[in-house]
């Protein structure tokens, strides 16, 4: 088995970001190209965007797996809890209320003049408080889609509640104990997923969005961080081999069931989660050079540094583009795939510059802070394999 490279041993991982990139392309492909017309073509590239919600449990995979190597390199480090926490809030706090924020006001203001605007943070205003409790995947279960101002936010909320939990498994379970807990929970998600689908009379939306649903996904990258390090090398070959078949079999059951289906709300994550999984392994252990080299583009790896700002942002600049004069010219474009594809590469492109702005001049100035309020000097003795540092969880 190749040994791991020395990039990942410092912690910077570089394929990370190019995962990233991937992911949130995915998401943002499912977003904004629908297509209801006659063209083969296009029906073909429909089906395929929309599987891309599947990008927000490769998100899951690559979070699970750097928050658990962060934890397991911290539990000796001294004030671990206000180190860990501080950190995860620089990363995740500052734009997510910025944005709740602005989202709100605009909610407020269009309310209070009498403005007629067909969405969401609009007419669910009075709920915002959902999305600023992280609560938004509690609520999505129980009321729907469009339920409160930027439903998007339940993963987010779904990562938020792991962040409050998983530390507390992760420093006070024995080594051995906490791989069962992980395993555990990996066999556990799918029954707990078949169940709130049953109970709900086949309602997608909380096989899909209640964190106890979801947890496999994150458990599962917390498990890879223990094969990575303390796995024989015939486990990560196996693992690493898998990858393939793994991804043939999580694609043809993504294309073949709809959300709200059993097969696919039962076992359909779990699969596309140790597809993500796999891969991983294949390229940390360098048996996809191929594939690596595709993840380290620049351009691929900008997208995955910005990814939060553009899940976050992505959405409002879509509504943006298509209540501006501009946008009047697409309004036809679920029949027209030249249009829709015009329209698709147009909104990317508009996320991309404000997701990059947003990372230039306002995340990045405020992640500064980290190394003054909780500075990240690594401990003097860290396991010889995939040493993390928190300025790659970026997800």
């Amino acid at each position: 088995m190749t040994s791991l490279r020395t990039s990942a041993r410092r912690g910077f991982i570089p394929e990370f970001d190019g995962l990233r990139g991937l992911a949130i392309l995915a998401v943002m492909v499912y977003h904004f190209l629908q297509y209801k017309g006659p063209s083969n073509t296009g029906r073909a590239l429909h089906s395929l965007a929309s599987i891309g919600w599947a990008g927000v449990d490769v998100f899951f995979v690559i979070s699970g797996f750097l928050i658990t190597g962060i934890l397991l390199d911290s539990r000796a480090r001294p004030g671990r809890w206000r180190h860990f926490f501080i950190r995860r809030s620089l990363r995740i706090f500052p734009l997510y209320y910025l944005v709740m924020t602005a989202v709100t006001a605009v909610g407020i203001g269009a309310t209070v003049l009498g403005l007629n605007i067909d969405h969401p943070a609009v007419q669910t205003v009075d709920r915002a408080w959902v999305n600023f409790l992280y609560l938004t995947n509690f609520w999505v279960a129980w009321a729907g889609k469009d339920s409160v101002p930027m439903d998007i936010a339940w993963s987010l909320a779904i990562e938020e509640q792991f962040y409050l939990v998983f530390p507390f498994i992760v420093w006070h379970l024995r080594r051995r104990n906490l791989v069962r807990a992980l395993v555990l929970s990996v066999l556990l998600a799918p029954v707990l997923r078949t169940l709130t689908w049953w109970f709900s009379g086949g309602d997608p939306q909380g096989p899909y969005v209640l964190p106890w649903c979801r947890m496999d996904s994150l458990t599962m990258g917390g498990l890879l961080v223990f094969v990575l390090r303390d796995g024989s090398d015939s486990l990560k070959r196996s693992l690493s081999q898998a990858a393939i078949p793994l991804s043939v079999g999580a694609l043809a059951l993504l294309l073949s069931f709809k959300r709200g289906t059993l097969p696919l709300d039962s076992l359909g994550y779990s699969l596309t989660a140790a597809a993500t999984g796999a891969w991983l392994v294949r390229v940390l252990s360098g048996d996809a050079p191929l594939f690596s080299k595709i993840l380290r583009n620049r351009i691929l790896m900008h997208i995955g540094k910005v990814s939060y700002g553009l899940y976050l942002l992505h959405v409002l600049v879509r509504f943006a583009f298509m209540s501006s004069p501009v946008g009047t010219y697409f309004a036809d474009y679920r029949e027209d795939l030249g249009l829709g594809l015009l329209r698709l590469t147009i909104l990317i492109g508009l996320s991309l510059l404000a997701a990059t702005a947003s990372w230039t001049y306002f995340e990045r100035p405020v992640l500064k802070l980290k190394n003054r309020w909780a500075p990240n000097s690594p401990p003097p003795s860290q396991p010889a394999e995939l040493q993390t540092v928190e300025g790659e969880a970026r997800a």
